[in-house]
């Protein structure tokens, strides 16, 4: 199946209309077209053509965006490299799936691979049919990596393209509502997926270089923005910091806030309630091309501890308390890999509650197993994140040679806490002795993936370095 490019057709009907803008620059869609012919032209000298495999390795910058939708018109494999990669680990990662061309924005060097400024030096400009083919091959995104070594999740366009248009439809976004501000880094789906809604609900992107919690609230109070896009990490430090009280009415209009990549705790739902804010809880996955469900801002006053409903054209059903899922906007399958199963199992566990919307638990691969008991992280850091002195809490599990796993928690509290502080505070609030931790570790800070999830695999490498610290 064959579709126009909506860039195309856009800059046609509306050349002079505002697509991408930022802190200092704006393209309007004519702009933005003559950046895409431009860049084409350069792929054109360069050899890239229909199944080419580009790897990008960069910050957020138009240019970013302008190659993304280049590539995708030439019929190119478009790679999204994490933009912290070390260049061993990159190289690894490139050579595994065989890439030829590297677009990046710093020096590096790869042997065997040639590498392109992210602002090339442009060739005379050509064009290629501005005609997408929705089912082919489009791009490769590397899954967060959080429990174990990342895979190589293989997208096609048509995965992109109804999944964008099932979250429009969902939340009836419409091209009145504003810009939506991108501040994910770009090498991420949810990132990309803002691109496609975009592009299909016709929306100005405002593109952020990097999250910055002050350059975000300026921009919500001095841009006509409607909708944003966060993870919950990035939410506390908007709501944290000094400038947001000013900005509060601004952020109360807004028509949705969007926050995925990990649950609310439960502090920050009902600190957002209090603020009267427009949250849309979504759960979303790589696999997916991001989202899977998601409430509306109206909805989740009234649901506030879900994650909504399926996205039109996907369907989701619960097997042994694990979160299954299928349609158009899920993967085929994995690099190197010809496995298919009609039902993709999420690896997450959750339950559908009486009103019908998600409710999700926790990561079946963050499962502890304690003495026989299963144990799930994620209600013992939601506990704790109650606790009126910590900040950020990582439950994770020991080896132990009694138990076989024994829970041990990483705090980043504002005072140092004991394993009998976090005892007597877990008893009073009546979780089941087995649960509660049995090492504490007091942390600075707690290390972060780079769109702000808590890097659990890491804290495990590091909790398992210093079995006697406490």
């Amino acid at each position: 199946m064959k579709v126009v490019d909506p860039l195309y057709r856009r800059a046609i009907a509306n050349p002079h209309q505002h697509f991408l803008c930022t802190l200092t620059e704006i393209y309007s869609y004519a702009q933005t077209e003559g950046a895409v012919n431009q860049i084409i032209a350069s792929c054109c000298v360069l050899g890239i053509i229909e199944g080419t495999k580009v790897a990008i390795f960069a910050s957020n910058h138009p240019y970013y965006l302008f190659w993304v939708l280049a590539l995708t018109r030439i019929g190119a494999i478009i790679v999204f490299c994490h933009a912290r990669l070390s260049i061993t680990a990159l190289e690894r990662q490139l050579k595994t799936i065989g890439i030829s061309f590297l677009v990046t924005d710093r020096e590096t060097t790869i042997a065997a691979i040639k590498t392109i400024p992210l602002v090339p030096s442009f060739a005379d400009c050509q064009t290629v049919p501005p005609l997408w083919e929705l089912h082919r091959e489009h791009s490769i995104f590397f899954s967060s990596g959080t429990t174990g070594e990342p895979k190589a999740v293989c997208l096609t366009l048509a995965n992109h393209y109804y999944s964008a248009i099932g979250v429009l439809s969902r939340l009836q976004v419409t091209k009145n509502d504003g810009a939506w501000l991108l501040c994910l880094p770009l090498f991420h789906v949810g990132a990309l997926a803002i691109l496609w809604r975009c592009l299909w609900g016709d929306l100005a992107i405002y593109l952020q270089a990097r999250f910055d919690a002050a350059q975000v609230i300026h921009a919500v109070q001095n841009n006509k923005i409607g909708w944003l896009s966060l993870v919950p990490t990035m939410l506390v430090r908007i709501l944290d910091h000094p400038s947001f009280d000013a900005s509060l009415t601004a952020w109360q209009q807004l028509k949705g806030i969007l926050v995925g990549g990990a649950p609310l705790s439960p502090s920050l739902q009902e600190r957002c309630l209090q603020l009267h804010l427009p949250v849309v809880t979504t759960y979303g996955l790589t696999e997916a091309a991001s989202t899977v469900t998601t409430l509306t801002s109206n909805e989740w006053r009234a649901h506030p501890h879900t994650a909504g409903t399926v996205i039109p054209g996907l369907a989701i059903r619960i097997e042994e308390g694990k979160i299954k899922i299928k349609g158009r906007s899920v993967l085929q399958r994995y690099c190197h890999t010809t496995e298919r199963a009609e039902w993709f199992d999420t690896k997450d566990v959750g339950y559908i509650d009486g009103s019908g919307y998600l409710v999700v638990c926790d990561r079946s691969d963050n499962l502890i197993l304690c003495g026989g008991e299963n144990i799930y992280p994620a209600e013992i850091e939601n506990l704790l994140l109650l606790h009126p002195h910590i900040r950020d809490v990582c439950v994770v599990g020991k080896a132990d040679r009694e138990w076989g796993q024994i829970p041990v928690a990483v705090l980043q509290a504002e005072l140092e806490l004991s394993v009998q502080d976090i005892k007597e505070f877990c008893l009073r609030h009546h979780l089941p002795p087995y649960k509660i931790p049995k090492q504490v570790f007091n942390w600075a800070a707690l290390p972060k993936t780079e769109t702000g999830k808590t890097d659990r695999a890491a804290i495990g490498r590091l909790i398992a370095c210093h079995p006697d610290r406490e």
